[in-house]
């Protein structure tokens, strides 16, 4: 295998201002010999915290903690599905411990962090209100999601999990914590980036932090090693030990104090090999520490021999340089006797020419050592690339390609040259072919400004072009017309909230209605209240009402869609999809979708109904496929999951897709019915048949600027639609 990353793991644990040194709450583990199929190159990081009135012993910690890195190896597929499996089965251990001690106060709650790297690439899986950055030169980027974190492991049969992805380099540091200091903001962790290993706990655990739970993970090229060390052990190391320079524990810096403080003094001391002027020594007050008065000692031995060595040596080169400067200009002149130039002048010239000197060379060997990474990494490209050639495992031959094109990304972070566009250009193509991608070359849709704060969490499209988009911010829609060389939007439409003679707060959802609807409505909004607005282009009134009030009451909606003029409601708090029939009018009290029985919908985060079959779509990517039946014989039945067939070599049926997290549901209405899916993180259209067969993926060209992807949409004229945030991109959609 080509170069990859070797991982430093430090677990970083302080319970009331306790510093532990060996934490149970971290566990590394490089792939085992007779792994999974698909984990052969997986290094798995498990950052296992819990919460509640029962506290683990270590030994049910450890035994928890080799649970998941063991489950996850036995594993095949993707990762991510992987990494699903072994949260489930924690899931359902922690679920059974708190059923059987039920009688004590309180339950016992997982919050889990899984990482997994493969050569470049980190995939990560979070349960629970925890939190994961990753610093890098350029950026840091945060993974925390507080409306979707969910409460953590054992408290029900659904696991509520979130995946992200991100591409790794080497000197990247990444963080796992169970909370987030507040005291962590980007400048402060690029400290930490920069900082020495000894000084890493320093600079995340000042003394304002009385408890936290963490691990810091630093990536330095190499082969893919993987070593876990304590505090205890690295304080040990870097005290007592040489370690080699440019090494992760490397103490050239670590050890050295930023100034001399008050207390230093100047003494006159026999060094051995220094000159007498040049020693400082630090006098130690009476009531100092033991490990106080070792640091001054430690800078007098190591440091001033350093310092006076390098002015003995500075002083002597001035000295030369100016008596051989004088030398040759005397030489050089005609008649030497004219020629008196003052020794302050001569001195400056001595000082000038050393330093132009060293900023060329430096110069010269930052471009030689920014190509060389290049070239390193641009090789390791190819190699890798020729590799998966020669390959005929599928999953394999994949895995190889997509480490091929994070090594030309990573050539890319130095340089871009036209080598390097060709190789990705053909990486890709080799990529798209397994994965059945298109490639999608979006343009802005939306030149105009939306207001500040504005994100689009939905859009429609009507049969005309007119976009509809949902602000989730404010929970106001607005209209975009299209003129024929992009969208404007139109000012003069309102549609949000409004108080009438029924209080419409903010909109949650809304739904494209079919032409000539009694509502003379274009759209149809809905509040979390059960109140829905129709709105309509040039319409100053639209259309408000209270929707008919279920027999057990409304808990809250979150989402609403029309399928044969039906209109669906899903009311995640009671668990229920509402179904108000056309004919009977939404005043009228709702049909619940499910009978007795019905699948956990209080995770649920989209939903979209065709034919009377409903897909749920959860907030862990999962779908749910039921069909709805009214008679008492055969009620209502759910596949949960609902499986997806995949056609690809190597893969098979699963409830996911590749590392794919999927957070939006479209359906796209006949002649050419089928089911469109958001994955978010990678601003990608999955697109499925009815029966869930993946049919093929739509991704950008081009990477996109702006957040990633808040909603989509996909149009019967054969138009696709993307919003990050507040920025909209529209394509033809692809044959």
């Amino acid at each position: 295998m080509t170069a990859s990353l070797d991982l430093f793991l430090l677990p970083l644990n302080r319970t009331d201002n306790l510093d532990v040194y060996s934490p149970v709450s971290v566990l590394g583990s490089p792939p085992p010999r007779r792994a999974g199929r698909g984990r052969s190159f997986d290094r798995l990081i498990v950052h296992l915290t819990f919460e509640g009135a029962v506290t683990p012993t270590p030994q049910e910690r450890s035994k928890y903690l080799s649970f998941l890195v063991k489950t996850y190896y036995k594993a095949s597929g993707s990762a991510t599905a992987a990494m699903r499996g072994a949260a489930e089965s924690l899931n359902k251990e922690l679920l059974i411990w708190n059923r059987e001690h039920s009688d004590k106060k309180g339950q016992l709650v997982g919050l889990l962090s899984m990482a997994v790297i493969k050569e470049r690439r980190l995939y990560l899986l979070q349960s629970g209100p925890v939190y994961a950055c990753l610093v890098q030169p350029d950026r840091t980027q945060y993974f925390h999601d507080e409306f979707t974190a969910g409460r953590g492991l054992g408290l029900g049969k659904a696991t509520s999990v979130r995946f992200y992805q991100a591409s790794l380099y080497s000197s990247d540091v990444l963080l796992l914590s169970s909370q987030y200091p507040d005291i962590w903001t980007d400048e402060y962790l690029h400290q930490v980036r920069k900082s020495t290993l000894r000084n890493t706990f320093k600079y995340l655990f000042p003394e304002s932090i009385h408890s936290l739970d963490a691990v810091y993970i630093k990536m330095r090229t190499g082969n893919g090693q993987m070593k876990v060390m304590s505090w205890e052990s690295v304080q040990k190391k870097i005290v007592g030990a040489k370690v080699p320079s440019g090494s992760l524990l490397d103490e050239s810096r670590a050890n050295f104090p930023r100034k001399l403080t008050d207390e230093t003094v100047l003494t006159k001391t026999k060094t051995p090999g220094v000159p007498e002027e040049a020693v400082v020594k630090t006098s130690p007050k009476a009531d100092k520490t033991k490990e106080e008065r070792d640091k001054p000692k430690v800078f007098q031995d190591t440091v001033l021999p350093v310092t006076a060595a390098i002015s003995r040596a500075t002083k002597e080169t001035l000295q030369h340089a100016i008596r051989s400067l004088t030398t040759l200009m005397k030489r050089m002149l005609p008649d030497e006797s004219l020629f008196t130039i003052p020794s302050s002048v001569m001195l400056l010239v001595a000082m000038a020419v050393p330093i132009i000197v060293v900023v060329i060379a430096s110069v010269v060997y930052f471009q030689r050592g920014k190509g060389a990474l290049y070239e390193q990494n641009f090789i390791n490209a190819q190699e890798t690339a020729q590799q998966a050639m020669a390959l005929d495992d599928p999953l394999v031959v994949r895995e190889k390609w997509r480490s091929a094109l994070e090594y030309v990304n990573s050539a890319e972070y130095y340089k871009i040259t036209d080598e390097s566009k060709v190789l990705r250009e053909y990486i890709n193509s080799a990529l798209d072919e397994l994965d059945i991608v298109k490639r999608v070359d979006y343009l802005p849709a939306i030149e105009e400004r939306f207001p500040e704060k504005t994100v689009i969490t939905k859009m429609v499209v009507a049969d005309d072009g007119d976009l509809y988009l949902l602000n989730g911010t404010e929970g106001n829609v607005f209209h975009a017309i299209y003129t024929g060389q992009g969208y404007s939007l139109d000012k003069n439409f309102f549609c949000g909230p409004v108080t009438a003679y029924v209080v419409v707060g903010p909109l949650v959802d809304i739904t494209l209605l079919p032409k000539g609807n009694d509502l003379d409505s274009a759209i149809l909004g809905l509040d979390k209240e059960g109140n829905i607005i129709g709105c309509n282009p040039g319409n100053d009134a639209p259309y408000i009402e209270k929707l008919g009030i279920p027999d057990v009451g409304w808990g809250v909606s979150t989402n609403l869609t029309v399928d044969n003029t039906n209109l669906y409601v899903l009311d995640t708090e009671k668990n229920a999809v509402w179904i108000y029939w056309s004919t009977a009018g939404y005043k009228s009290t709702p049909t619940p979708f499910f009978g007795e029985s019905s699948p956990n919908l209080n995770d649920a985060v989209d939903m979209v109904v065709h034919d009377g079959d409903l897909f749920v779509l959860h907030q862990n990517g999962i779908i749910t496929k039921c069909t709805f039946s009214q008679i008492n014989a055969s009620p209502s039945y759910c596949e949960d999951p609902a499986l997806i067939t995949d056609p690809r070599p190597g893969y098979d049926r699963s409830a996911t897709m590749d590392d794919s997290v999927f957070s939006k549901i479209q359906l796209l209405p006949p002649p050419d019915a089928s089911i469109y899916l958001l994955d978010s993180q990678q601003n990608t259209m999955f697109h499925f048949s009815l029966r869930l067969r993946y049919l093929d993926r739509l991704m950008p060209k081009e990477p996109l600027k702006g957040n990633p992807a808040t909603a989509f949409a996909v149009s019967t004229t054969r138009m696709i639609y993307l919003a990050l945030g507040d920025q909209v991109y529209y394509a033809p959609l692809p044959w």
